[in-house]
């Protein structure tokens, strides 16, 4: 603590600093990246290893998918050719083509719900051959006994021979051999192949799912050139369903060898290897296919347990899955979903990931992958020790160098530490010359030499103020007591200043008095000046609504002249076209005579055309019936065009699928969606045929619907017509009567307007006089109000002088009071500079005080 507590010699610390500083910074951003990259790194691999697994199961999936996709394709094909009558050839072309696409698939088969099977093989030395299995009896009897030869041993010839024997009536099994465009040659018969295809588990499943169905792994024995071998896989299974019934079933078969040669050909990373196992940890398919199965014996094939492998790292992942499932408290055979770990074997990490195959499927199987570690980390840890070892190896190199620069610092530092000394003791002398390579000590030993010719400057520039300082503290004892006659003098006047101010002040107070009186009289003035003229301009307004009435009266009477005389001469018009309709109601009467008469004849005419018509409605509903019958047949023939352009596409892309091998498959399907296209192309040109007929027919059966309405409704309309002509008749009588009445009043009514019209011509002139003498009248109102107008502005220009002058007075009031008040401020200032010319005496002897300290002390300096 005491060595701490010491000052500390900068030569010495700096280099050791920089050298510390370098060396520990560079160690420990070093380790920090170690510490920080570790487990990204593991972070990095873990998330490889997770796209890495999912990317094998996905190809798993991929690699089941295929046969899915060729069962149900199969299948679609196949229904068709059931339904026409399958044969051999017609089963090859359709399945061959899978088979050579799909290099996994070993078989494609279909067995009928008639206990018939057709099948296509691929033999191990890639030979396809072809099985045709015809069921000849199927009652039970026979079932029974094809059953019991199904449990036969068929290993010698007297065994075969029994078996053949026994099946001979019930069952013929044909073998094709396919050449290399696949016509079939080489007929071979198998006379004691017992087997009914609704037995085995793939046509029963795939029955009872109604769907796609997965058998779960098993064996079968296969027969080829005299050698009978044992196969194991899986099969994938759908119903053919034709018209709502089971007809048949199509599988395909995997066998393990070709899943294990899949993961053989998988690439993970260099040493990672992919498996599955099924939920009672018994292997499926691995890399290695003699690790996934063994002899059982007798010729049957067994699959081997995981825990028996020979690679422990696939066996400890599957255990360590296991466990973790069952800590769980599941079971594996209800697990869904994926897990990554790492497991050690033999002192090695590896991840291991393993993740359940999709539910869809319907298997118990686990997909897993395991991968050393180092597959993923090795290389980044060699690089990252590599790392460490560089930075180790600059870190020294750079501590050495930032010793060299410590020193190379520090020299320059200790002359200006030498310089600083000296200027602390006041020492301005010539400094010692600082050479240094570093632009910022330079940069500084200029400073300091600036610094110290500044002082000497300053010291100068001290001695001289002290000279002045001492001379104005003189002037300053001299003006003082000057000063203080001259602010006695200024008070005095102050003070008359603001007597005479207040005076002014009270002689424009009773100024202002007066002339606010005088604006009240004058305002009083101004107000009956204004009733008085609001009286005027109101008799005014009452002339001027007086001649308006008067000559409104004079314009009604007027119009009610002119009104009447027009009123006269359309009485005398009116009576003259009464007189004339009188004689248009006789000749109406006649021509409605005339109307009844035509009226009858169209009655008859339109009664013999409905009839008609009703004959024609008939005869054309029927043919509607016909046109509807064959636009039923055409949708039909629609129907069947449309599912034959479906297969043929779906046969054109597994031609596509096939490669060259599908050439001619492909151009059979072209054709067959080419006549599917050209019939849908004529049912759809017939369809507008029948429905432009049917529209004609349509249109024909509303028009004659609409021609006997149209025809009932004249019928109705006659008899409605002879009603109101008679009618008519009679009113026609009564109106020429009431006519000739109206024209006699007519005649009346005009002798009497012509005598009132001259009575309202003599008021019109009585009315135009008045007009003139209420005019004479508005013209004198007009005068008295002109003048009363005059005297009023003249009250308003007096009351605007007298506001102008109160305005005035006010202001030069207020004037003096400031001017009052101002005095009074100057009078409290003068003495307040009284009161501070005794201190400006007292500040000038400290002045005189402080100029003889700054001489004692500018005689310190050393120059």
């Amino acid at each position: 603590m005491k060595i701490l507590q010491q000052n500390i010699r900068l030569g010495v610390f700096l280099p050791w600093l920089f050298f510390g500083a370098v060396v520990g910074v560079s160690m420990f951003v070093a380790l920090l990246n170690h510490l920080a990259l570790s487990p990204s790194f593991e972070k990095m691999a873990a998330s490889i290893m997770t796209r890495v697994g999912r990317e094998t199961a996905i190809n798993t999936k991929n690699f089941l998918d295929t046969a899915a996709r060729a069962v149900w394709l199969t299948r679609d094909l196949l229904a068709s050719d059931h339904e026409e009558g399958l044969t051999r050839e017609r089963f090859n072309r359709t399945t061959r083509g899978y088979l050579l696409q799909h290099p996994h698939f070993s078989l494609i088969y279909l067995g009928d719900s008639g206990g018939n099977n057709w099948l296509n093989k691929r033999e191990r030395d890639g030979t396809l051959r072809t099985r045709i299995l015809r069921r000849l009896d199927d009652s039970a009897t026979a079932k029974a006994t094809v059953a019991e030869a199904m449990k036969m041993p068929v290993t010698t010839p007297e065994e075969k021979n029994a078996v053949a024997a026994r099946i001979a009536p019930f069952l013929e099994t044909t073998w094709y051999r396919q050449d290399e465009v696949g016509n079939l040659t080489e007929r071979e018969a198998a006379p004691y192949f017992a087997f009914d295809p609704r037995l085995r588990p793939w046509y029963q499943g795939a029955e009872k799912n109604n769907g796609l169905f997965w058998t779960d792994v098993y064996t079968w024995a296969e027969h080829y050139q005299g050698v009978t071998s044992t196969q194991i896989g899986i099969t994938a299974s759908v119903p053919m369903v034709v018209k709502g019934q089971t007809r048949g079933v199509v599988g395909v078969d995997i066998v393990l060898k070709d899943m294990s040669d899949f993961f053989a050909h998988l690439e993970i990373t260099d040493h990672g290897r992919a498996f599955i196992v099924d939920g009672e940890g018994r292997m499926v398919a691995v890399a290695d296919y003699d690790q996934a199965v063994h002899d059982g014996g007798e010729g049957r094939i067994q699959r081997v347990k995981i825990s028996d492998l020979t690679d422990k790292a696939m066996a400890t992942a599957f255990e360590t899955f296991a466990a973790r499932v069952q800590e769980e408290g599941k079971m594996l055979s209800d697990y869904q979903g994926e897990t990554l770990f790492s497991v050690s074997v033999a002192g090695e990490d590896h991840f291991a990931f393993i993740r359940s195959l999709d539910s869809g499927y319907e298997l118990p199987w686990f997909i897993g992958v395991v991968v050393p570690q180092n597959d993923f980390l090795g290389q980044a840890k060699e690089q990252l020790q590599v790392s460490l070892l560089v930075s180790l190896i600059l870190s020294l190199v750079m501590g050495g160098g930032s010793m060299v620069l410590g020193r190379m610092i520090i020299r320059p530092l200790e002359k200006l530490v030498d310089a600083s000394r000296k200027v602390g003791a006041l020492d301005l002398d010539a400094f010692e010359t600082m050479g240094t390579r570093f632009l910022e000590l330079d940069i500084i030993n200029r400073q300091f030499r600036e610094m110290r010719d500044n002082l000497f400057v300053v010291l100068r520039q001290i001695v001289d103020t002290i000279q002045s300082l001492r001379g104005a503290s003189l002037n300053l004892s001299e003006l003082s007591p000057e000063m203080v006659m001259r602010m006695d003098r200024v008070t005095e006047l102050a003070m008359a200043s603001t007597d005479a101010a207040r005076r002014s002040s009270e002689a424009m107070v009773a100024i202002s008095t007066s002339v606010t009186a005088m604006n009240a009289e004058m305002a009083c003035s101004d107000q009956s000046m204004v009733a008085a003229r609001g009286s005027v301009d109101f008799l005014q307004e009452r002339m001027e609504g007086l001649i308006g009435g008067v000559q409104t009266v004079t314009g009604v009477l007027e119009l009610g002249n002119t009104e009447l005389l027009s009123i006269q001469q359309e009485a005398a018009a009116s009576a003259d076209e009464l007189r004339s309709l009188v004689t248009g109601f006789a000749e109406l009467e006649k021509n409605s005579q005339t109307i009844h008469t035509l009226g009858q004849g169209a009655t008859q005419k339109a009664r013999e055309a409905r009839t008609k018509a009703e004959l024609r409605m008939d005869a054309l509903r029927r043919l509607a019936e016909v046109i509807h019958g064959i636009g039923q047949v055409m949708v039909s023939i629609r129907d069947i065009a449309e599912q034959t352009n479906m297969l043929a596409l779906n046969a054109a892309i597994e031609a596509a699928g096939a490669g060259d091998s599908g050439k001619g498959f492909a151009v059979v399907a072209n054709e067959v969606k080419d006549l599917s296209r050209k019939t849908r192309e004529a049912t759809v040109e017939i369809d507008q045929h029948v429905d432009g007929i049917a529209d004609v027919f349509r249109d024909m059966e509303t028009f004659v619907g609409e021609l006997m309405t149209g025809l009932g409704d004249i019928d109705r309309a006659n008899v409605s017509i002879f009603k109101a002509l008679e009618a008519f008749n009679m009113q026609m009588a009564t109106m020429s009567g009431s006519v000739t009445n109206i024209s006699r009043v007519f005649d009346r009514f005009s002798e009497k307007l012509t005598a009132h019209a001259v009575s309202v011509q003599h008021e019109n002139q009585r009315f135009q006089d008045l007009a003139g003498y209420l005019d004479e009248i508005k013209e004198h109102i007009a005068n008295v109000s002109s003048q009363t107008t005059e005297i009023s502005a003249n009250l308003g220009r007096v009351v605007a002088a007298s506001d102008i002058i109160a305005g005035k007075v006010v202001t030069v009031t207020e004037d003096m009071e400031r001017t009052a008040a101002d005095m009074q401020q100057l009078n409290q200032t003068t003495q307040e500079m009284r009161a501070g010319s005794g201190r400006l005496s007292y500040e000038t002897e400290k002045i005189a005080d402080t100029t003889m300290d700054l001489e004692n002390t500018a005689s310190r300096f050393i120059v």
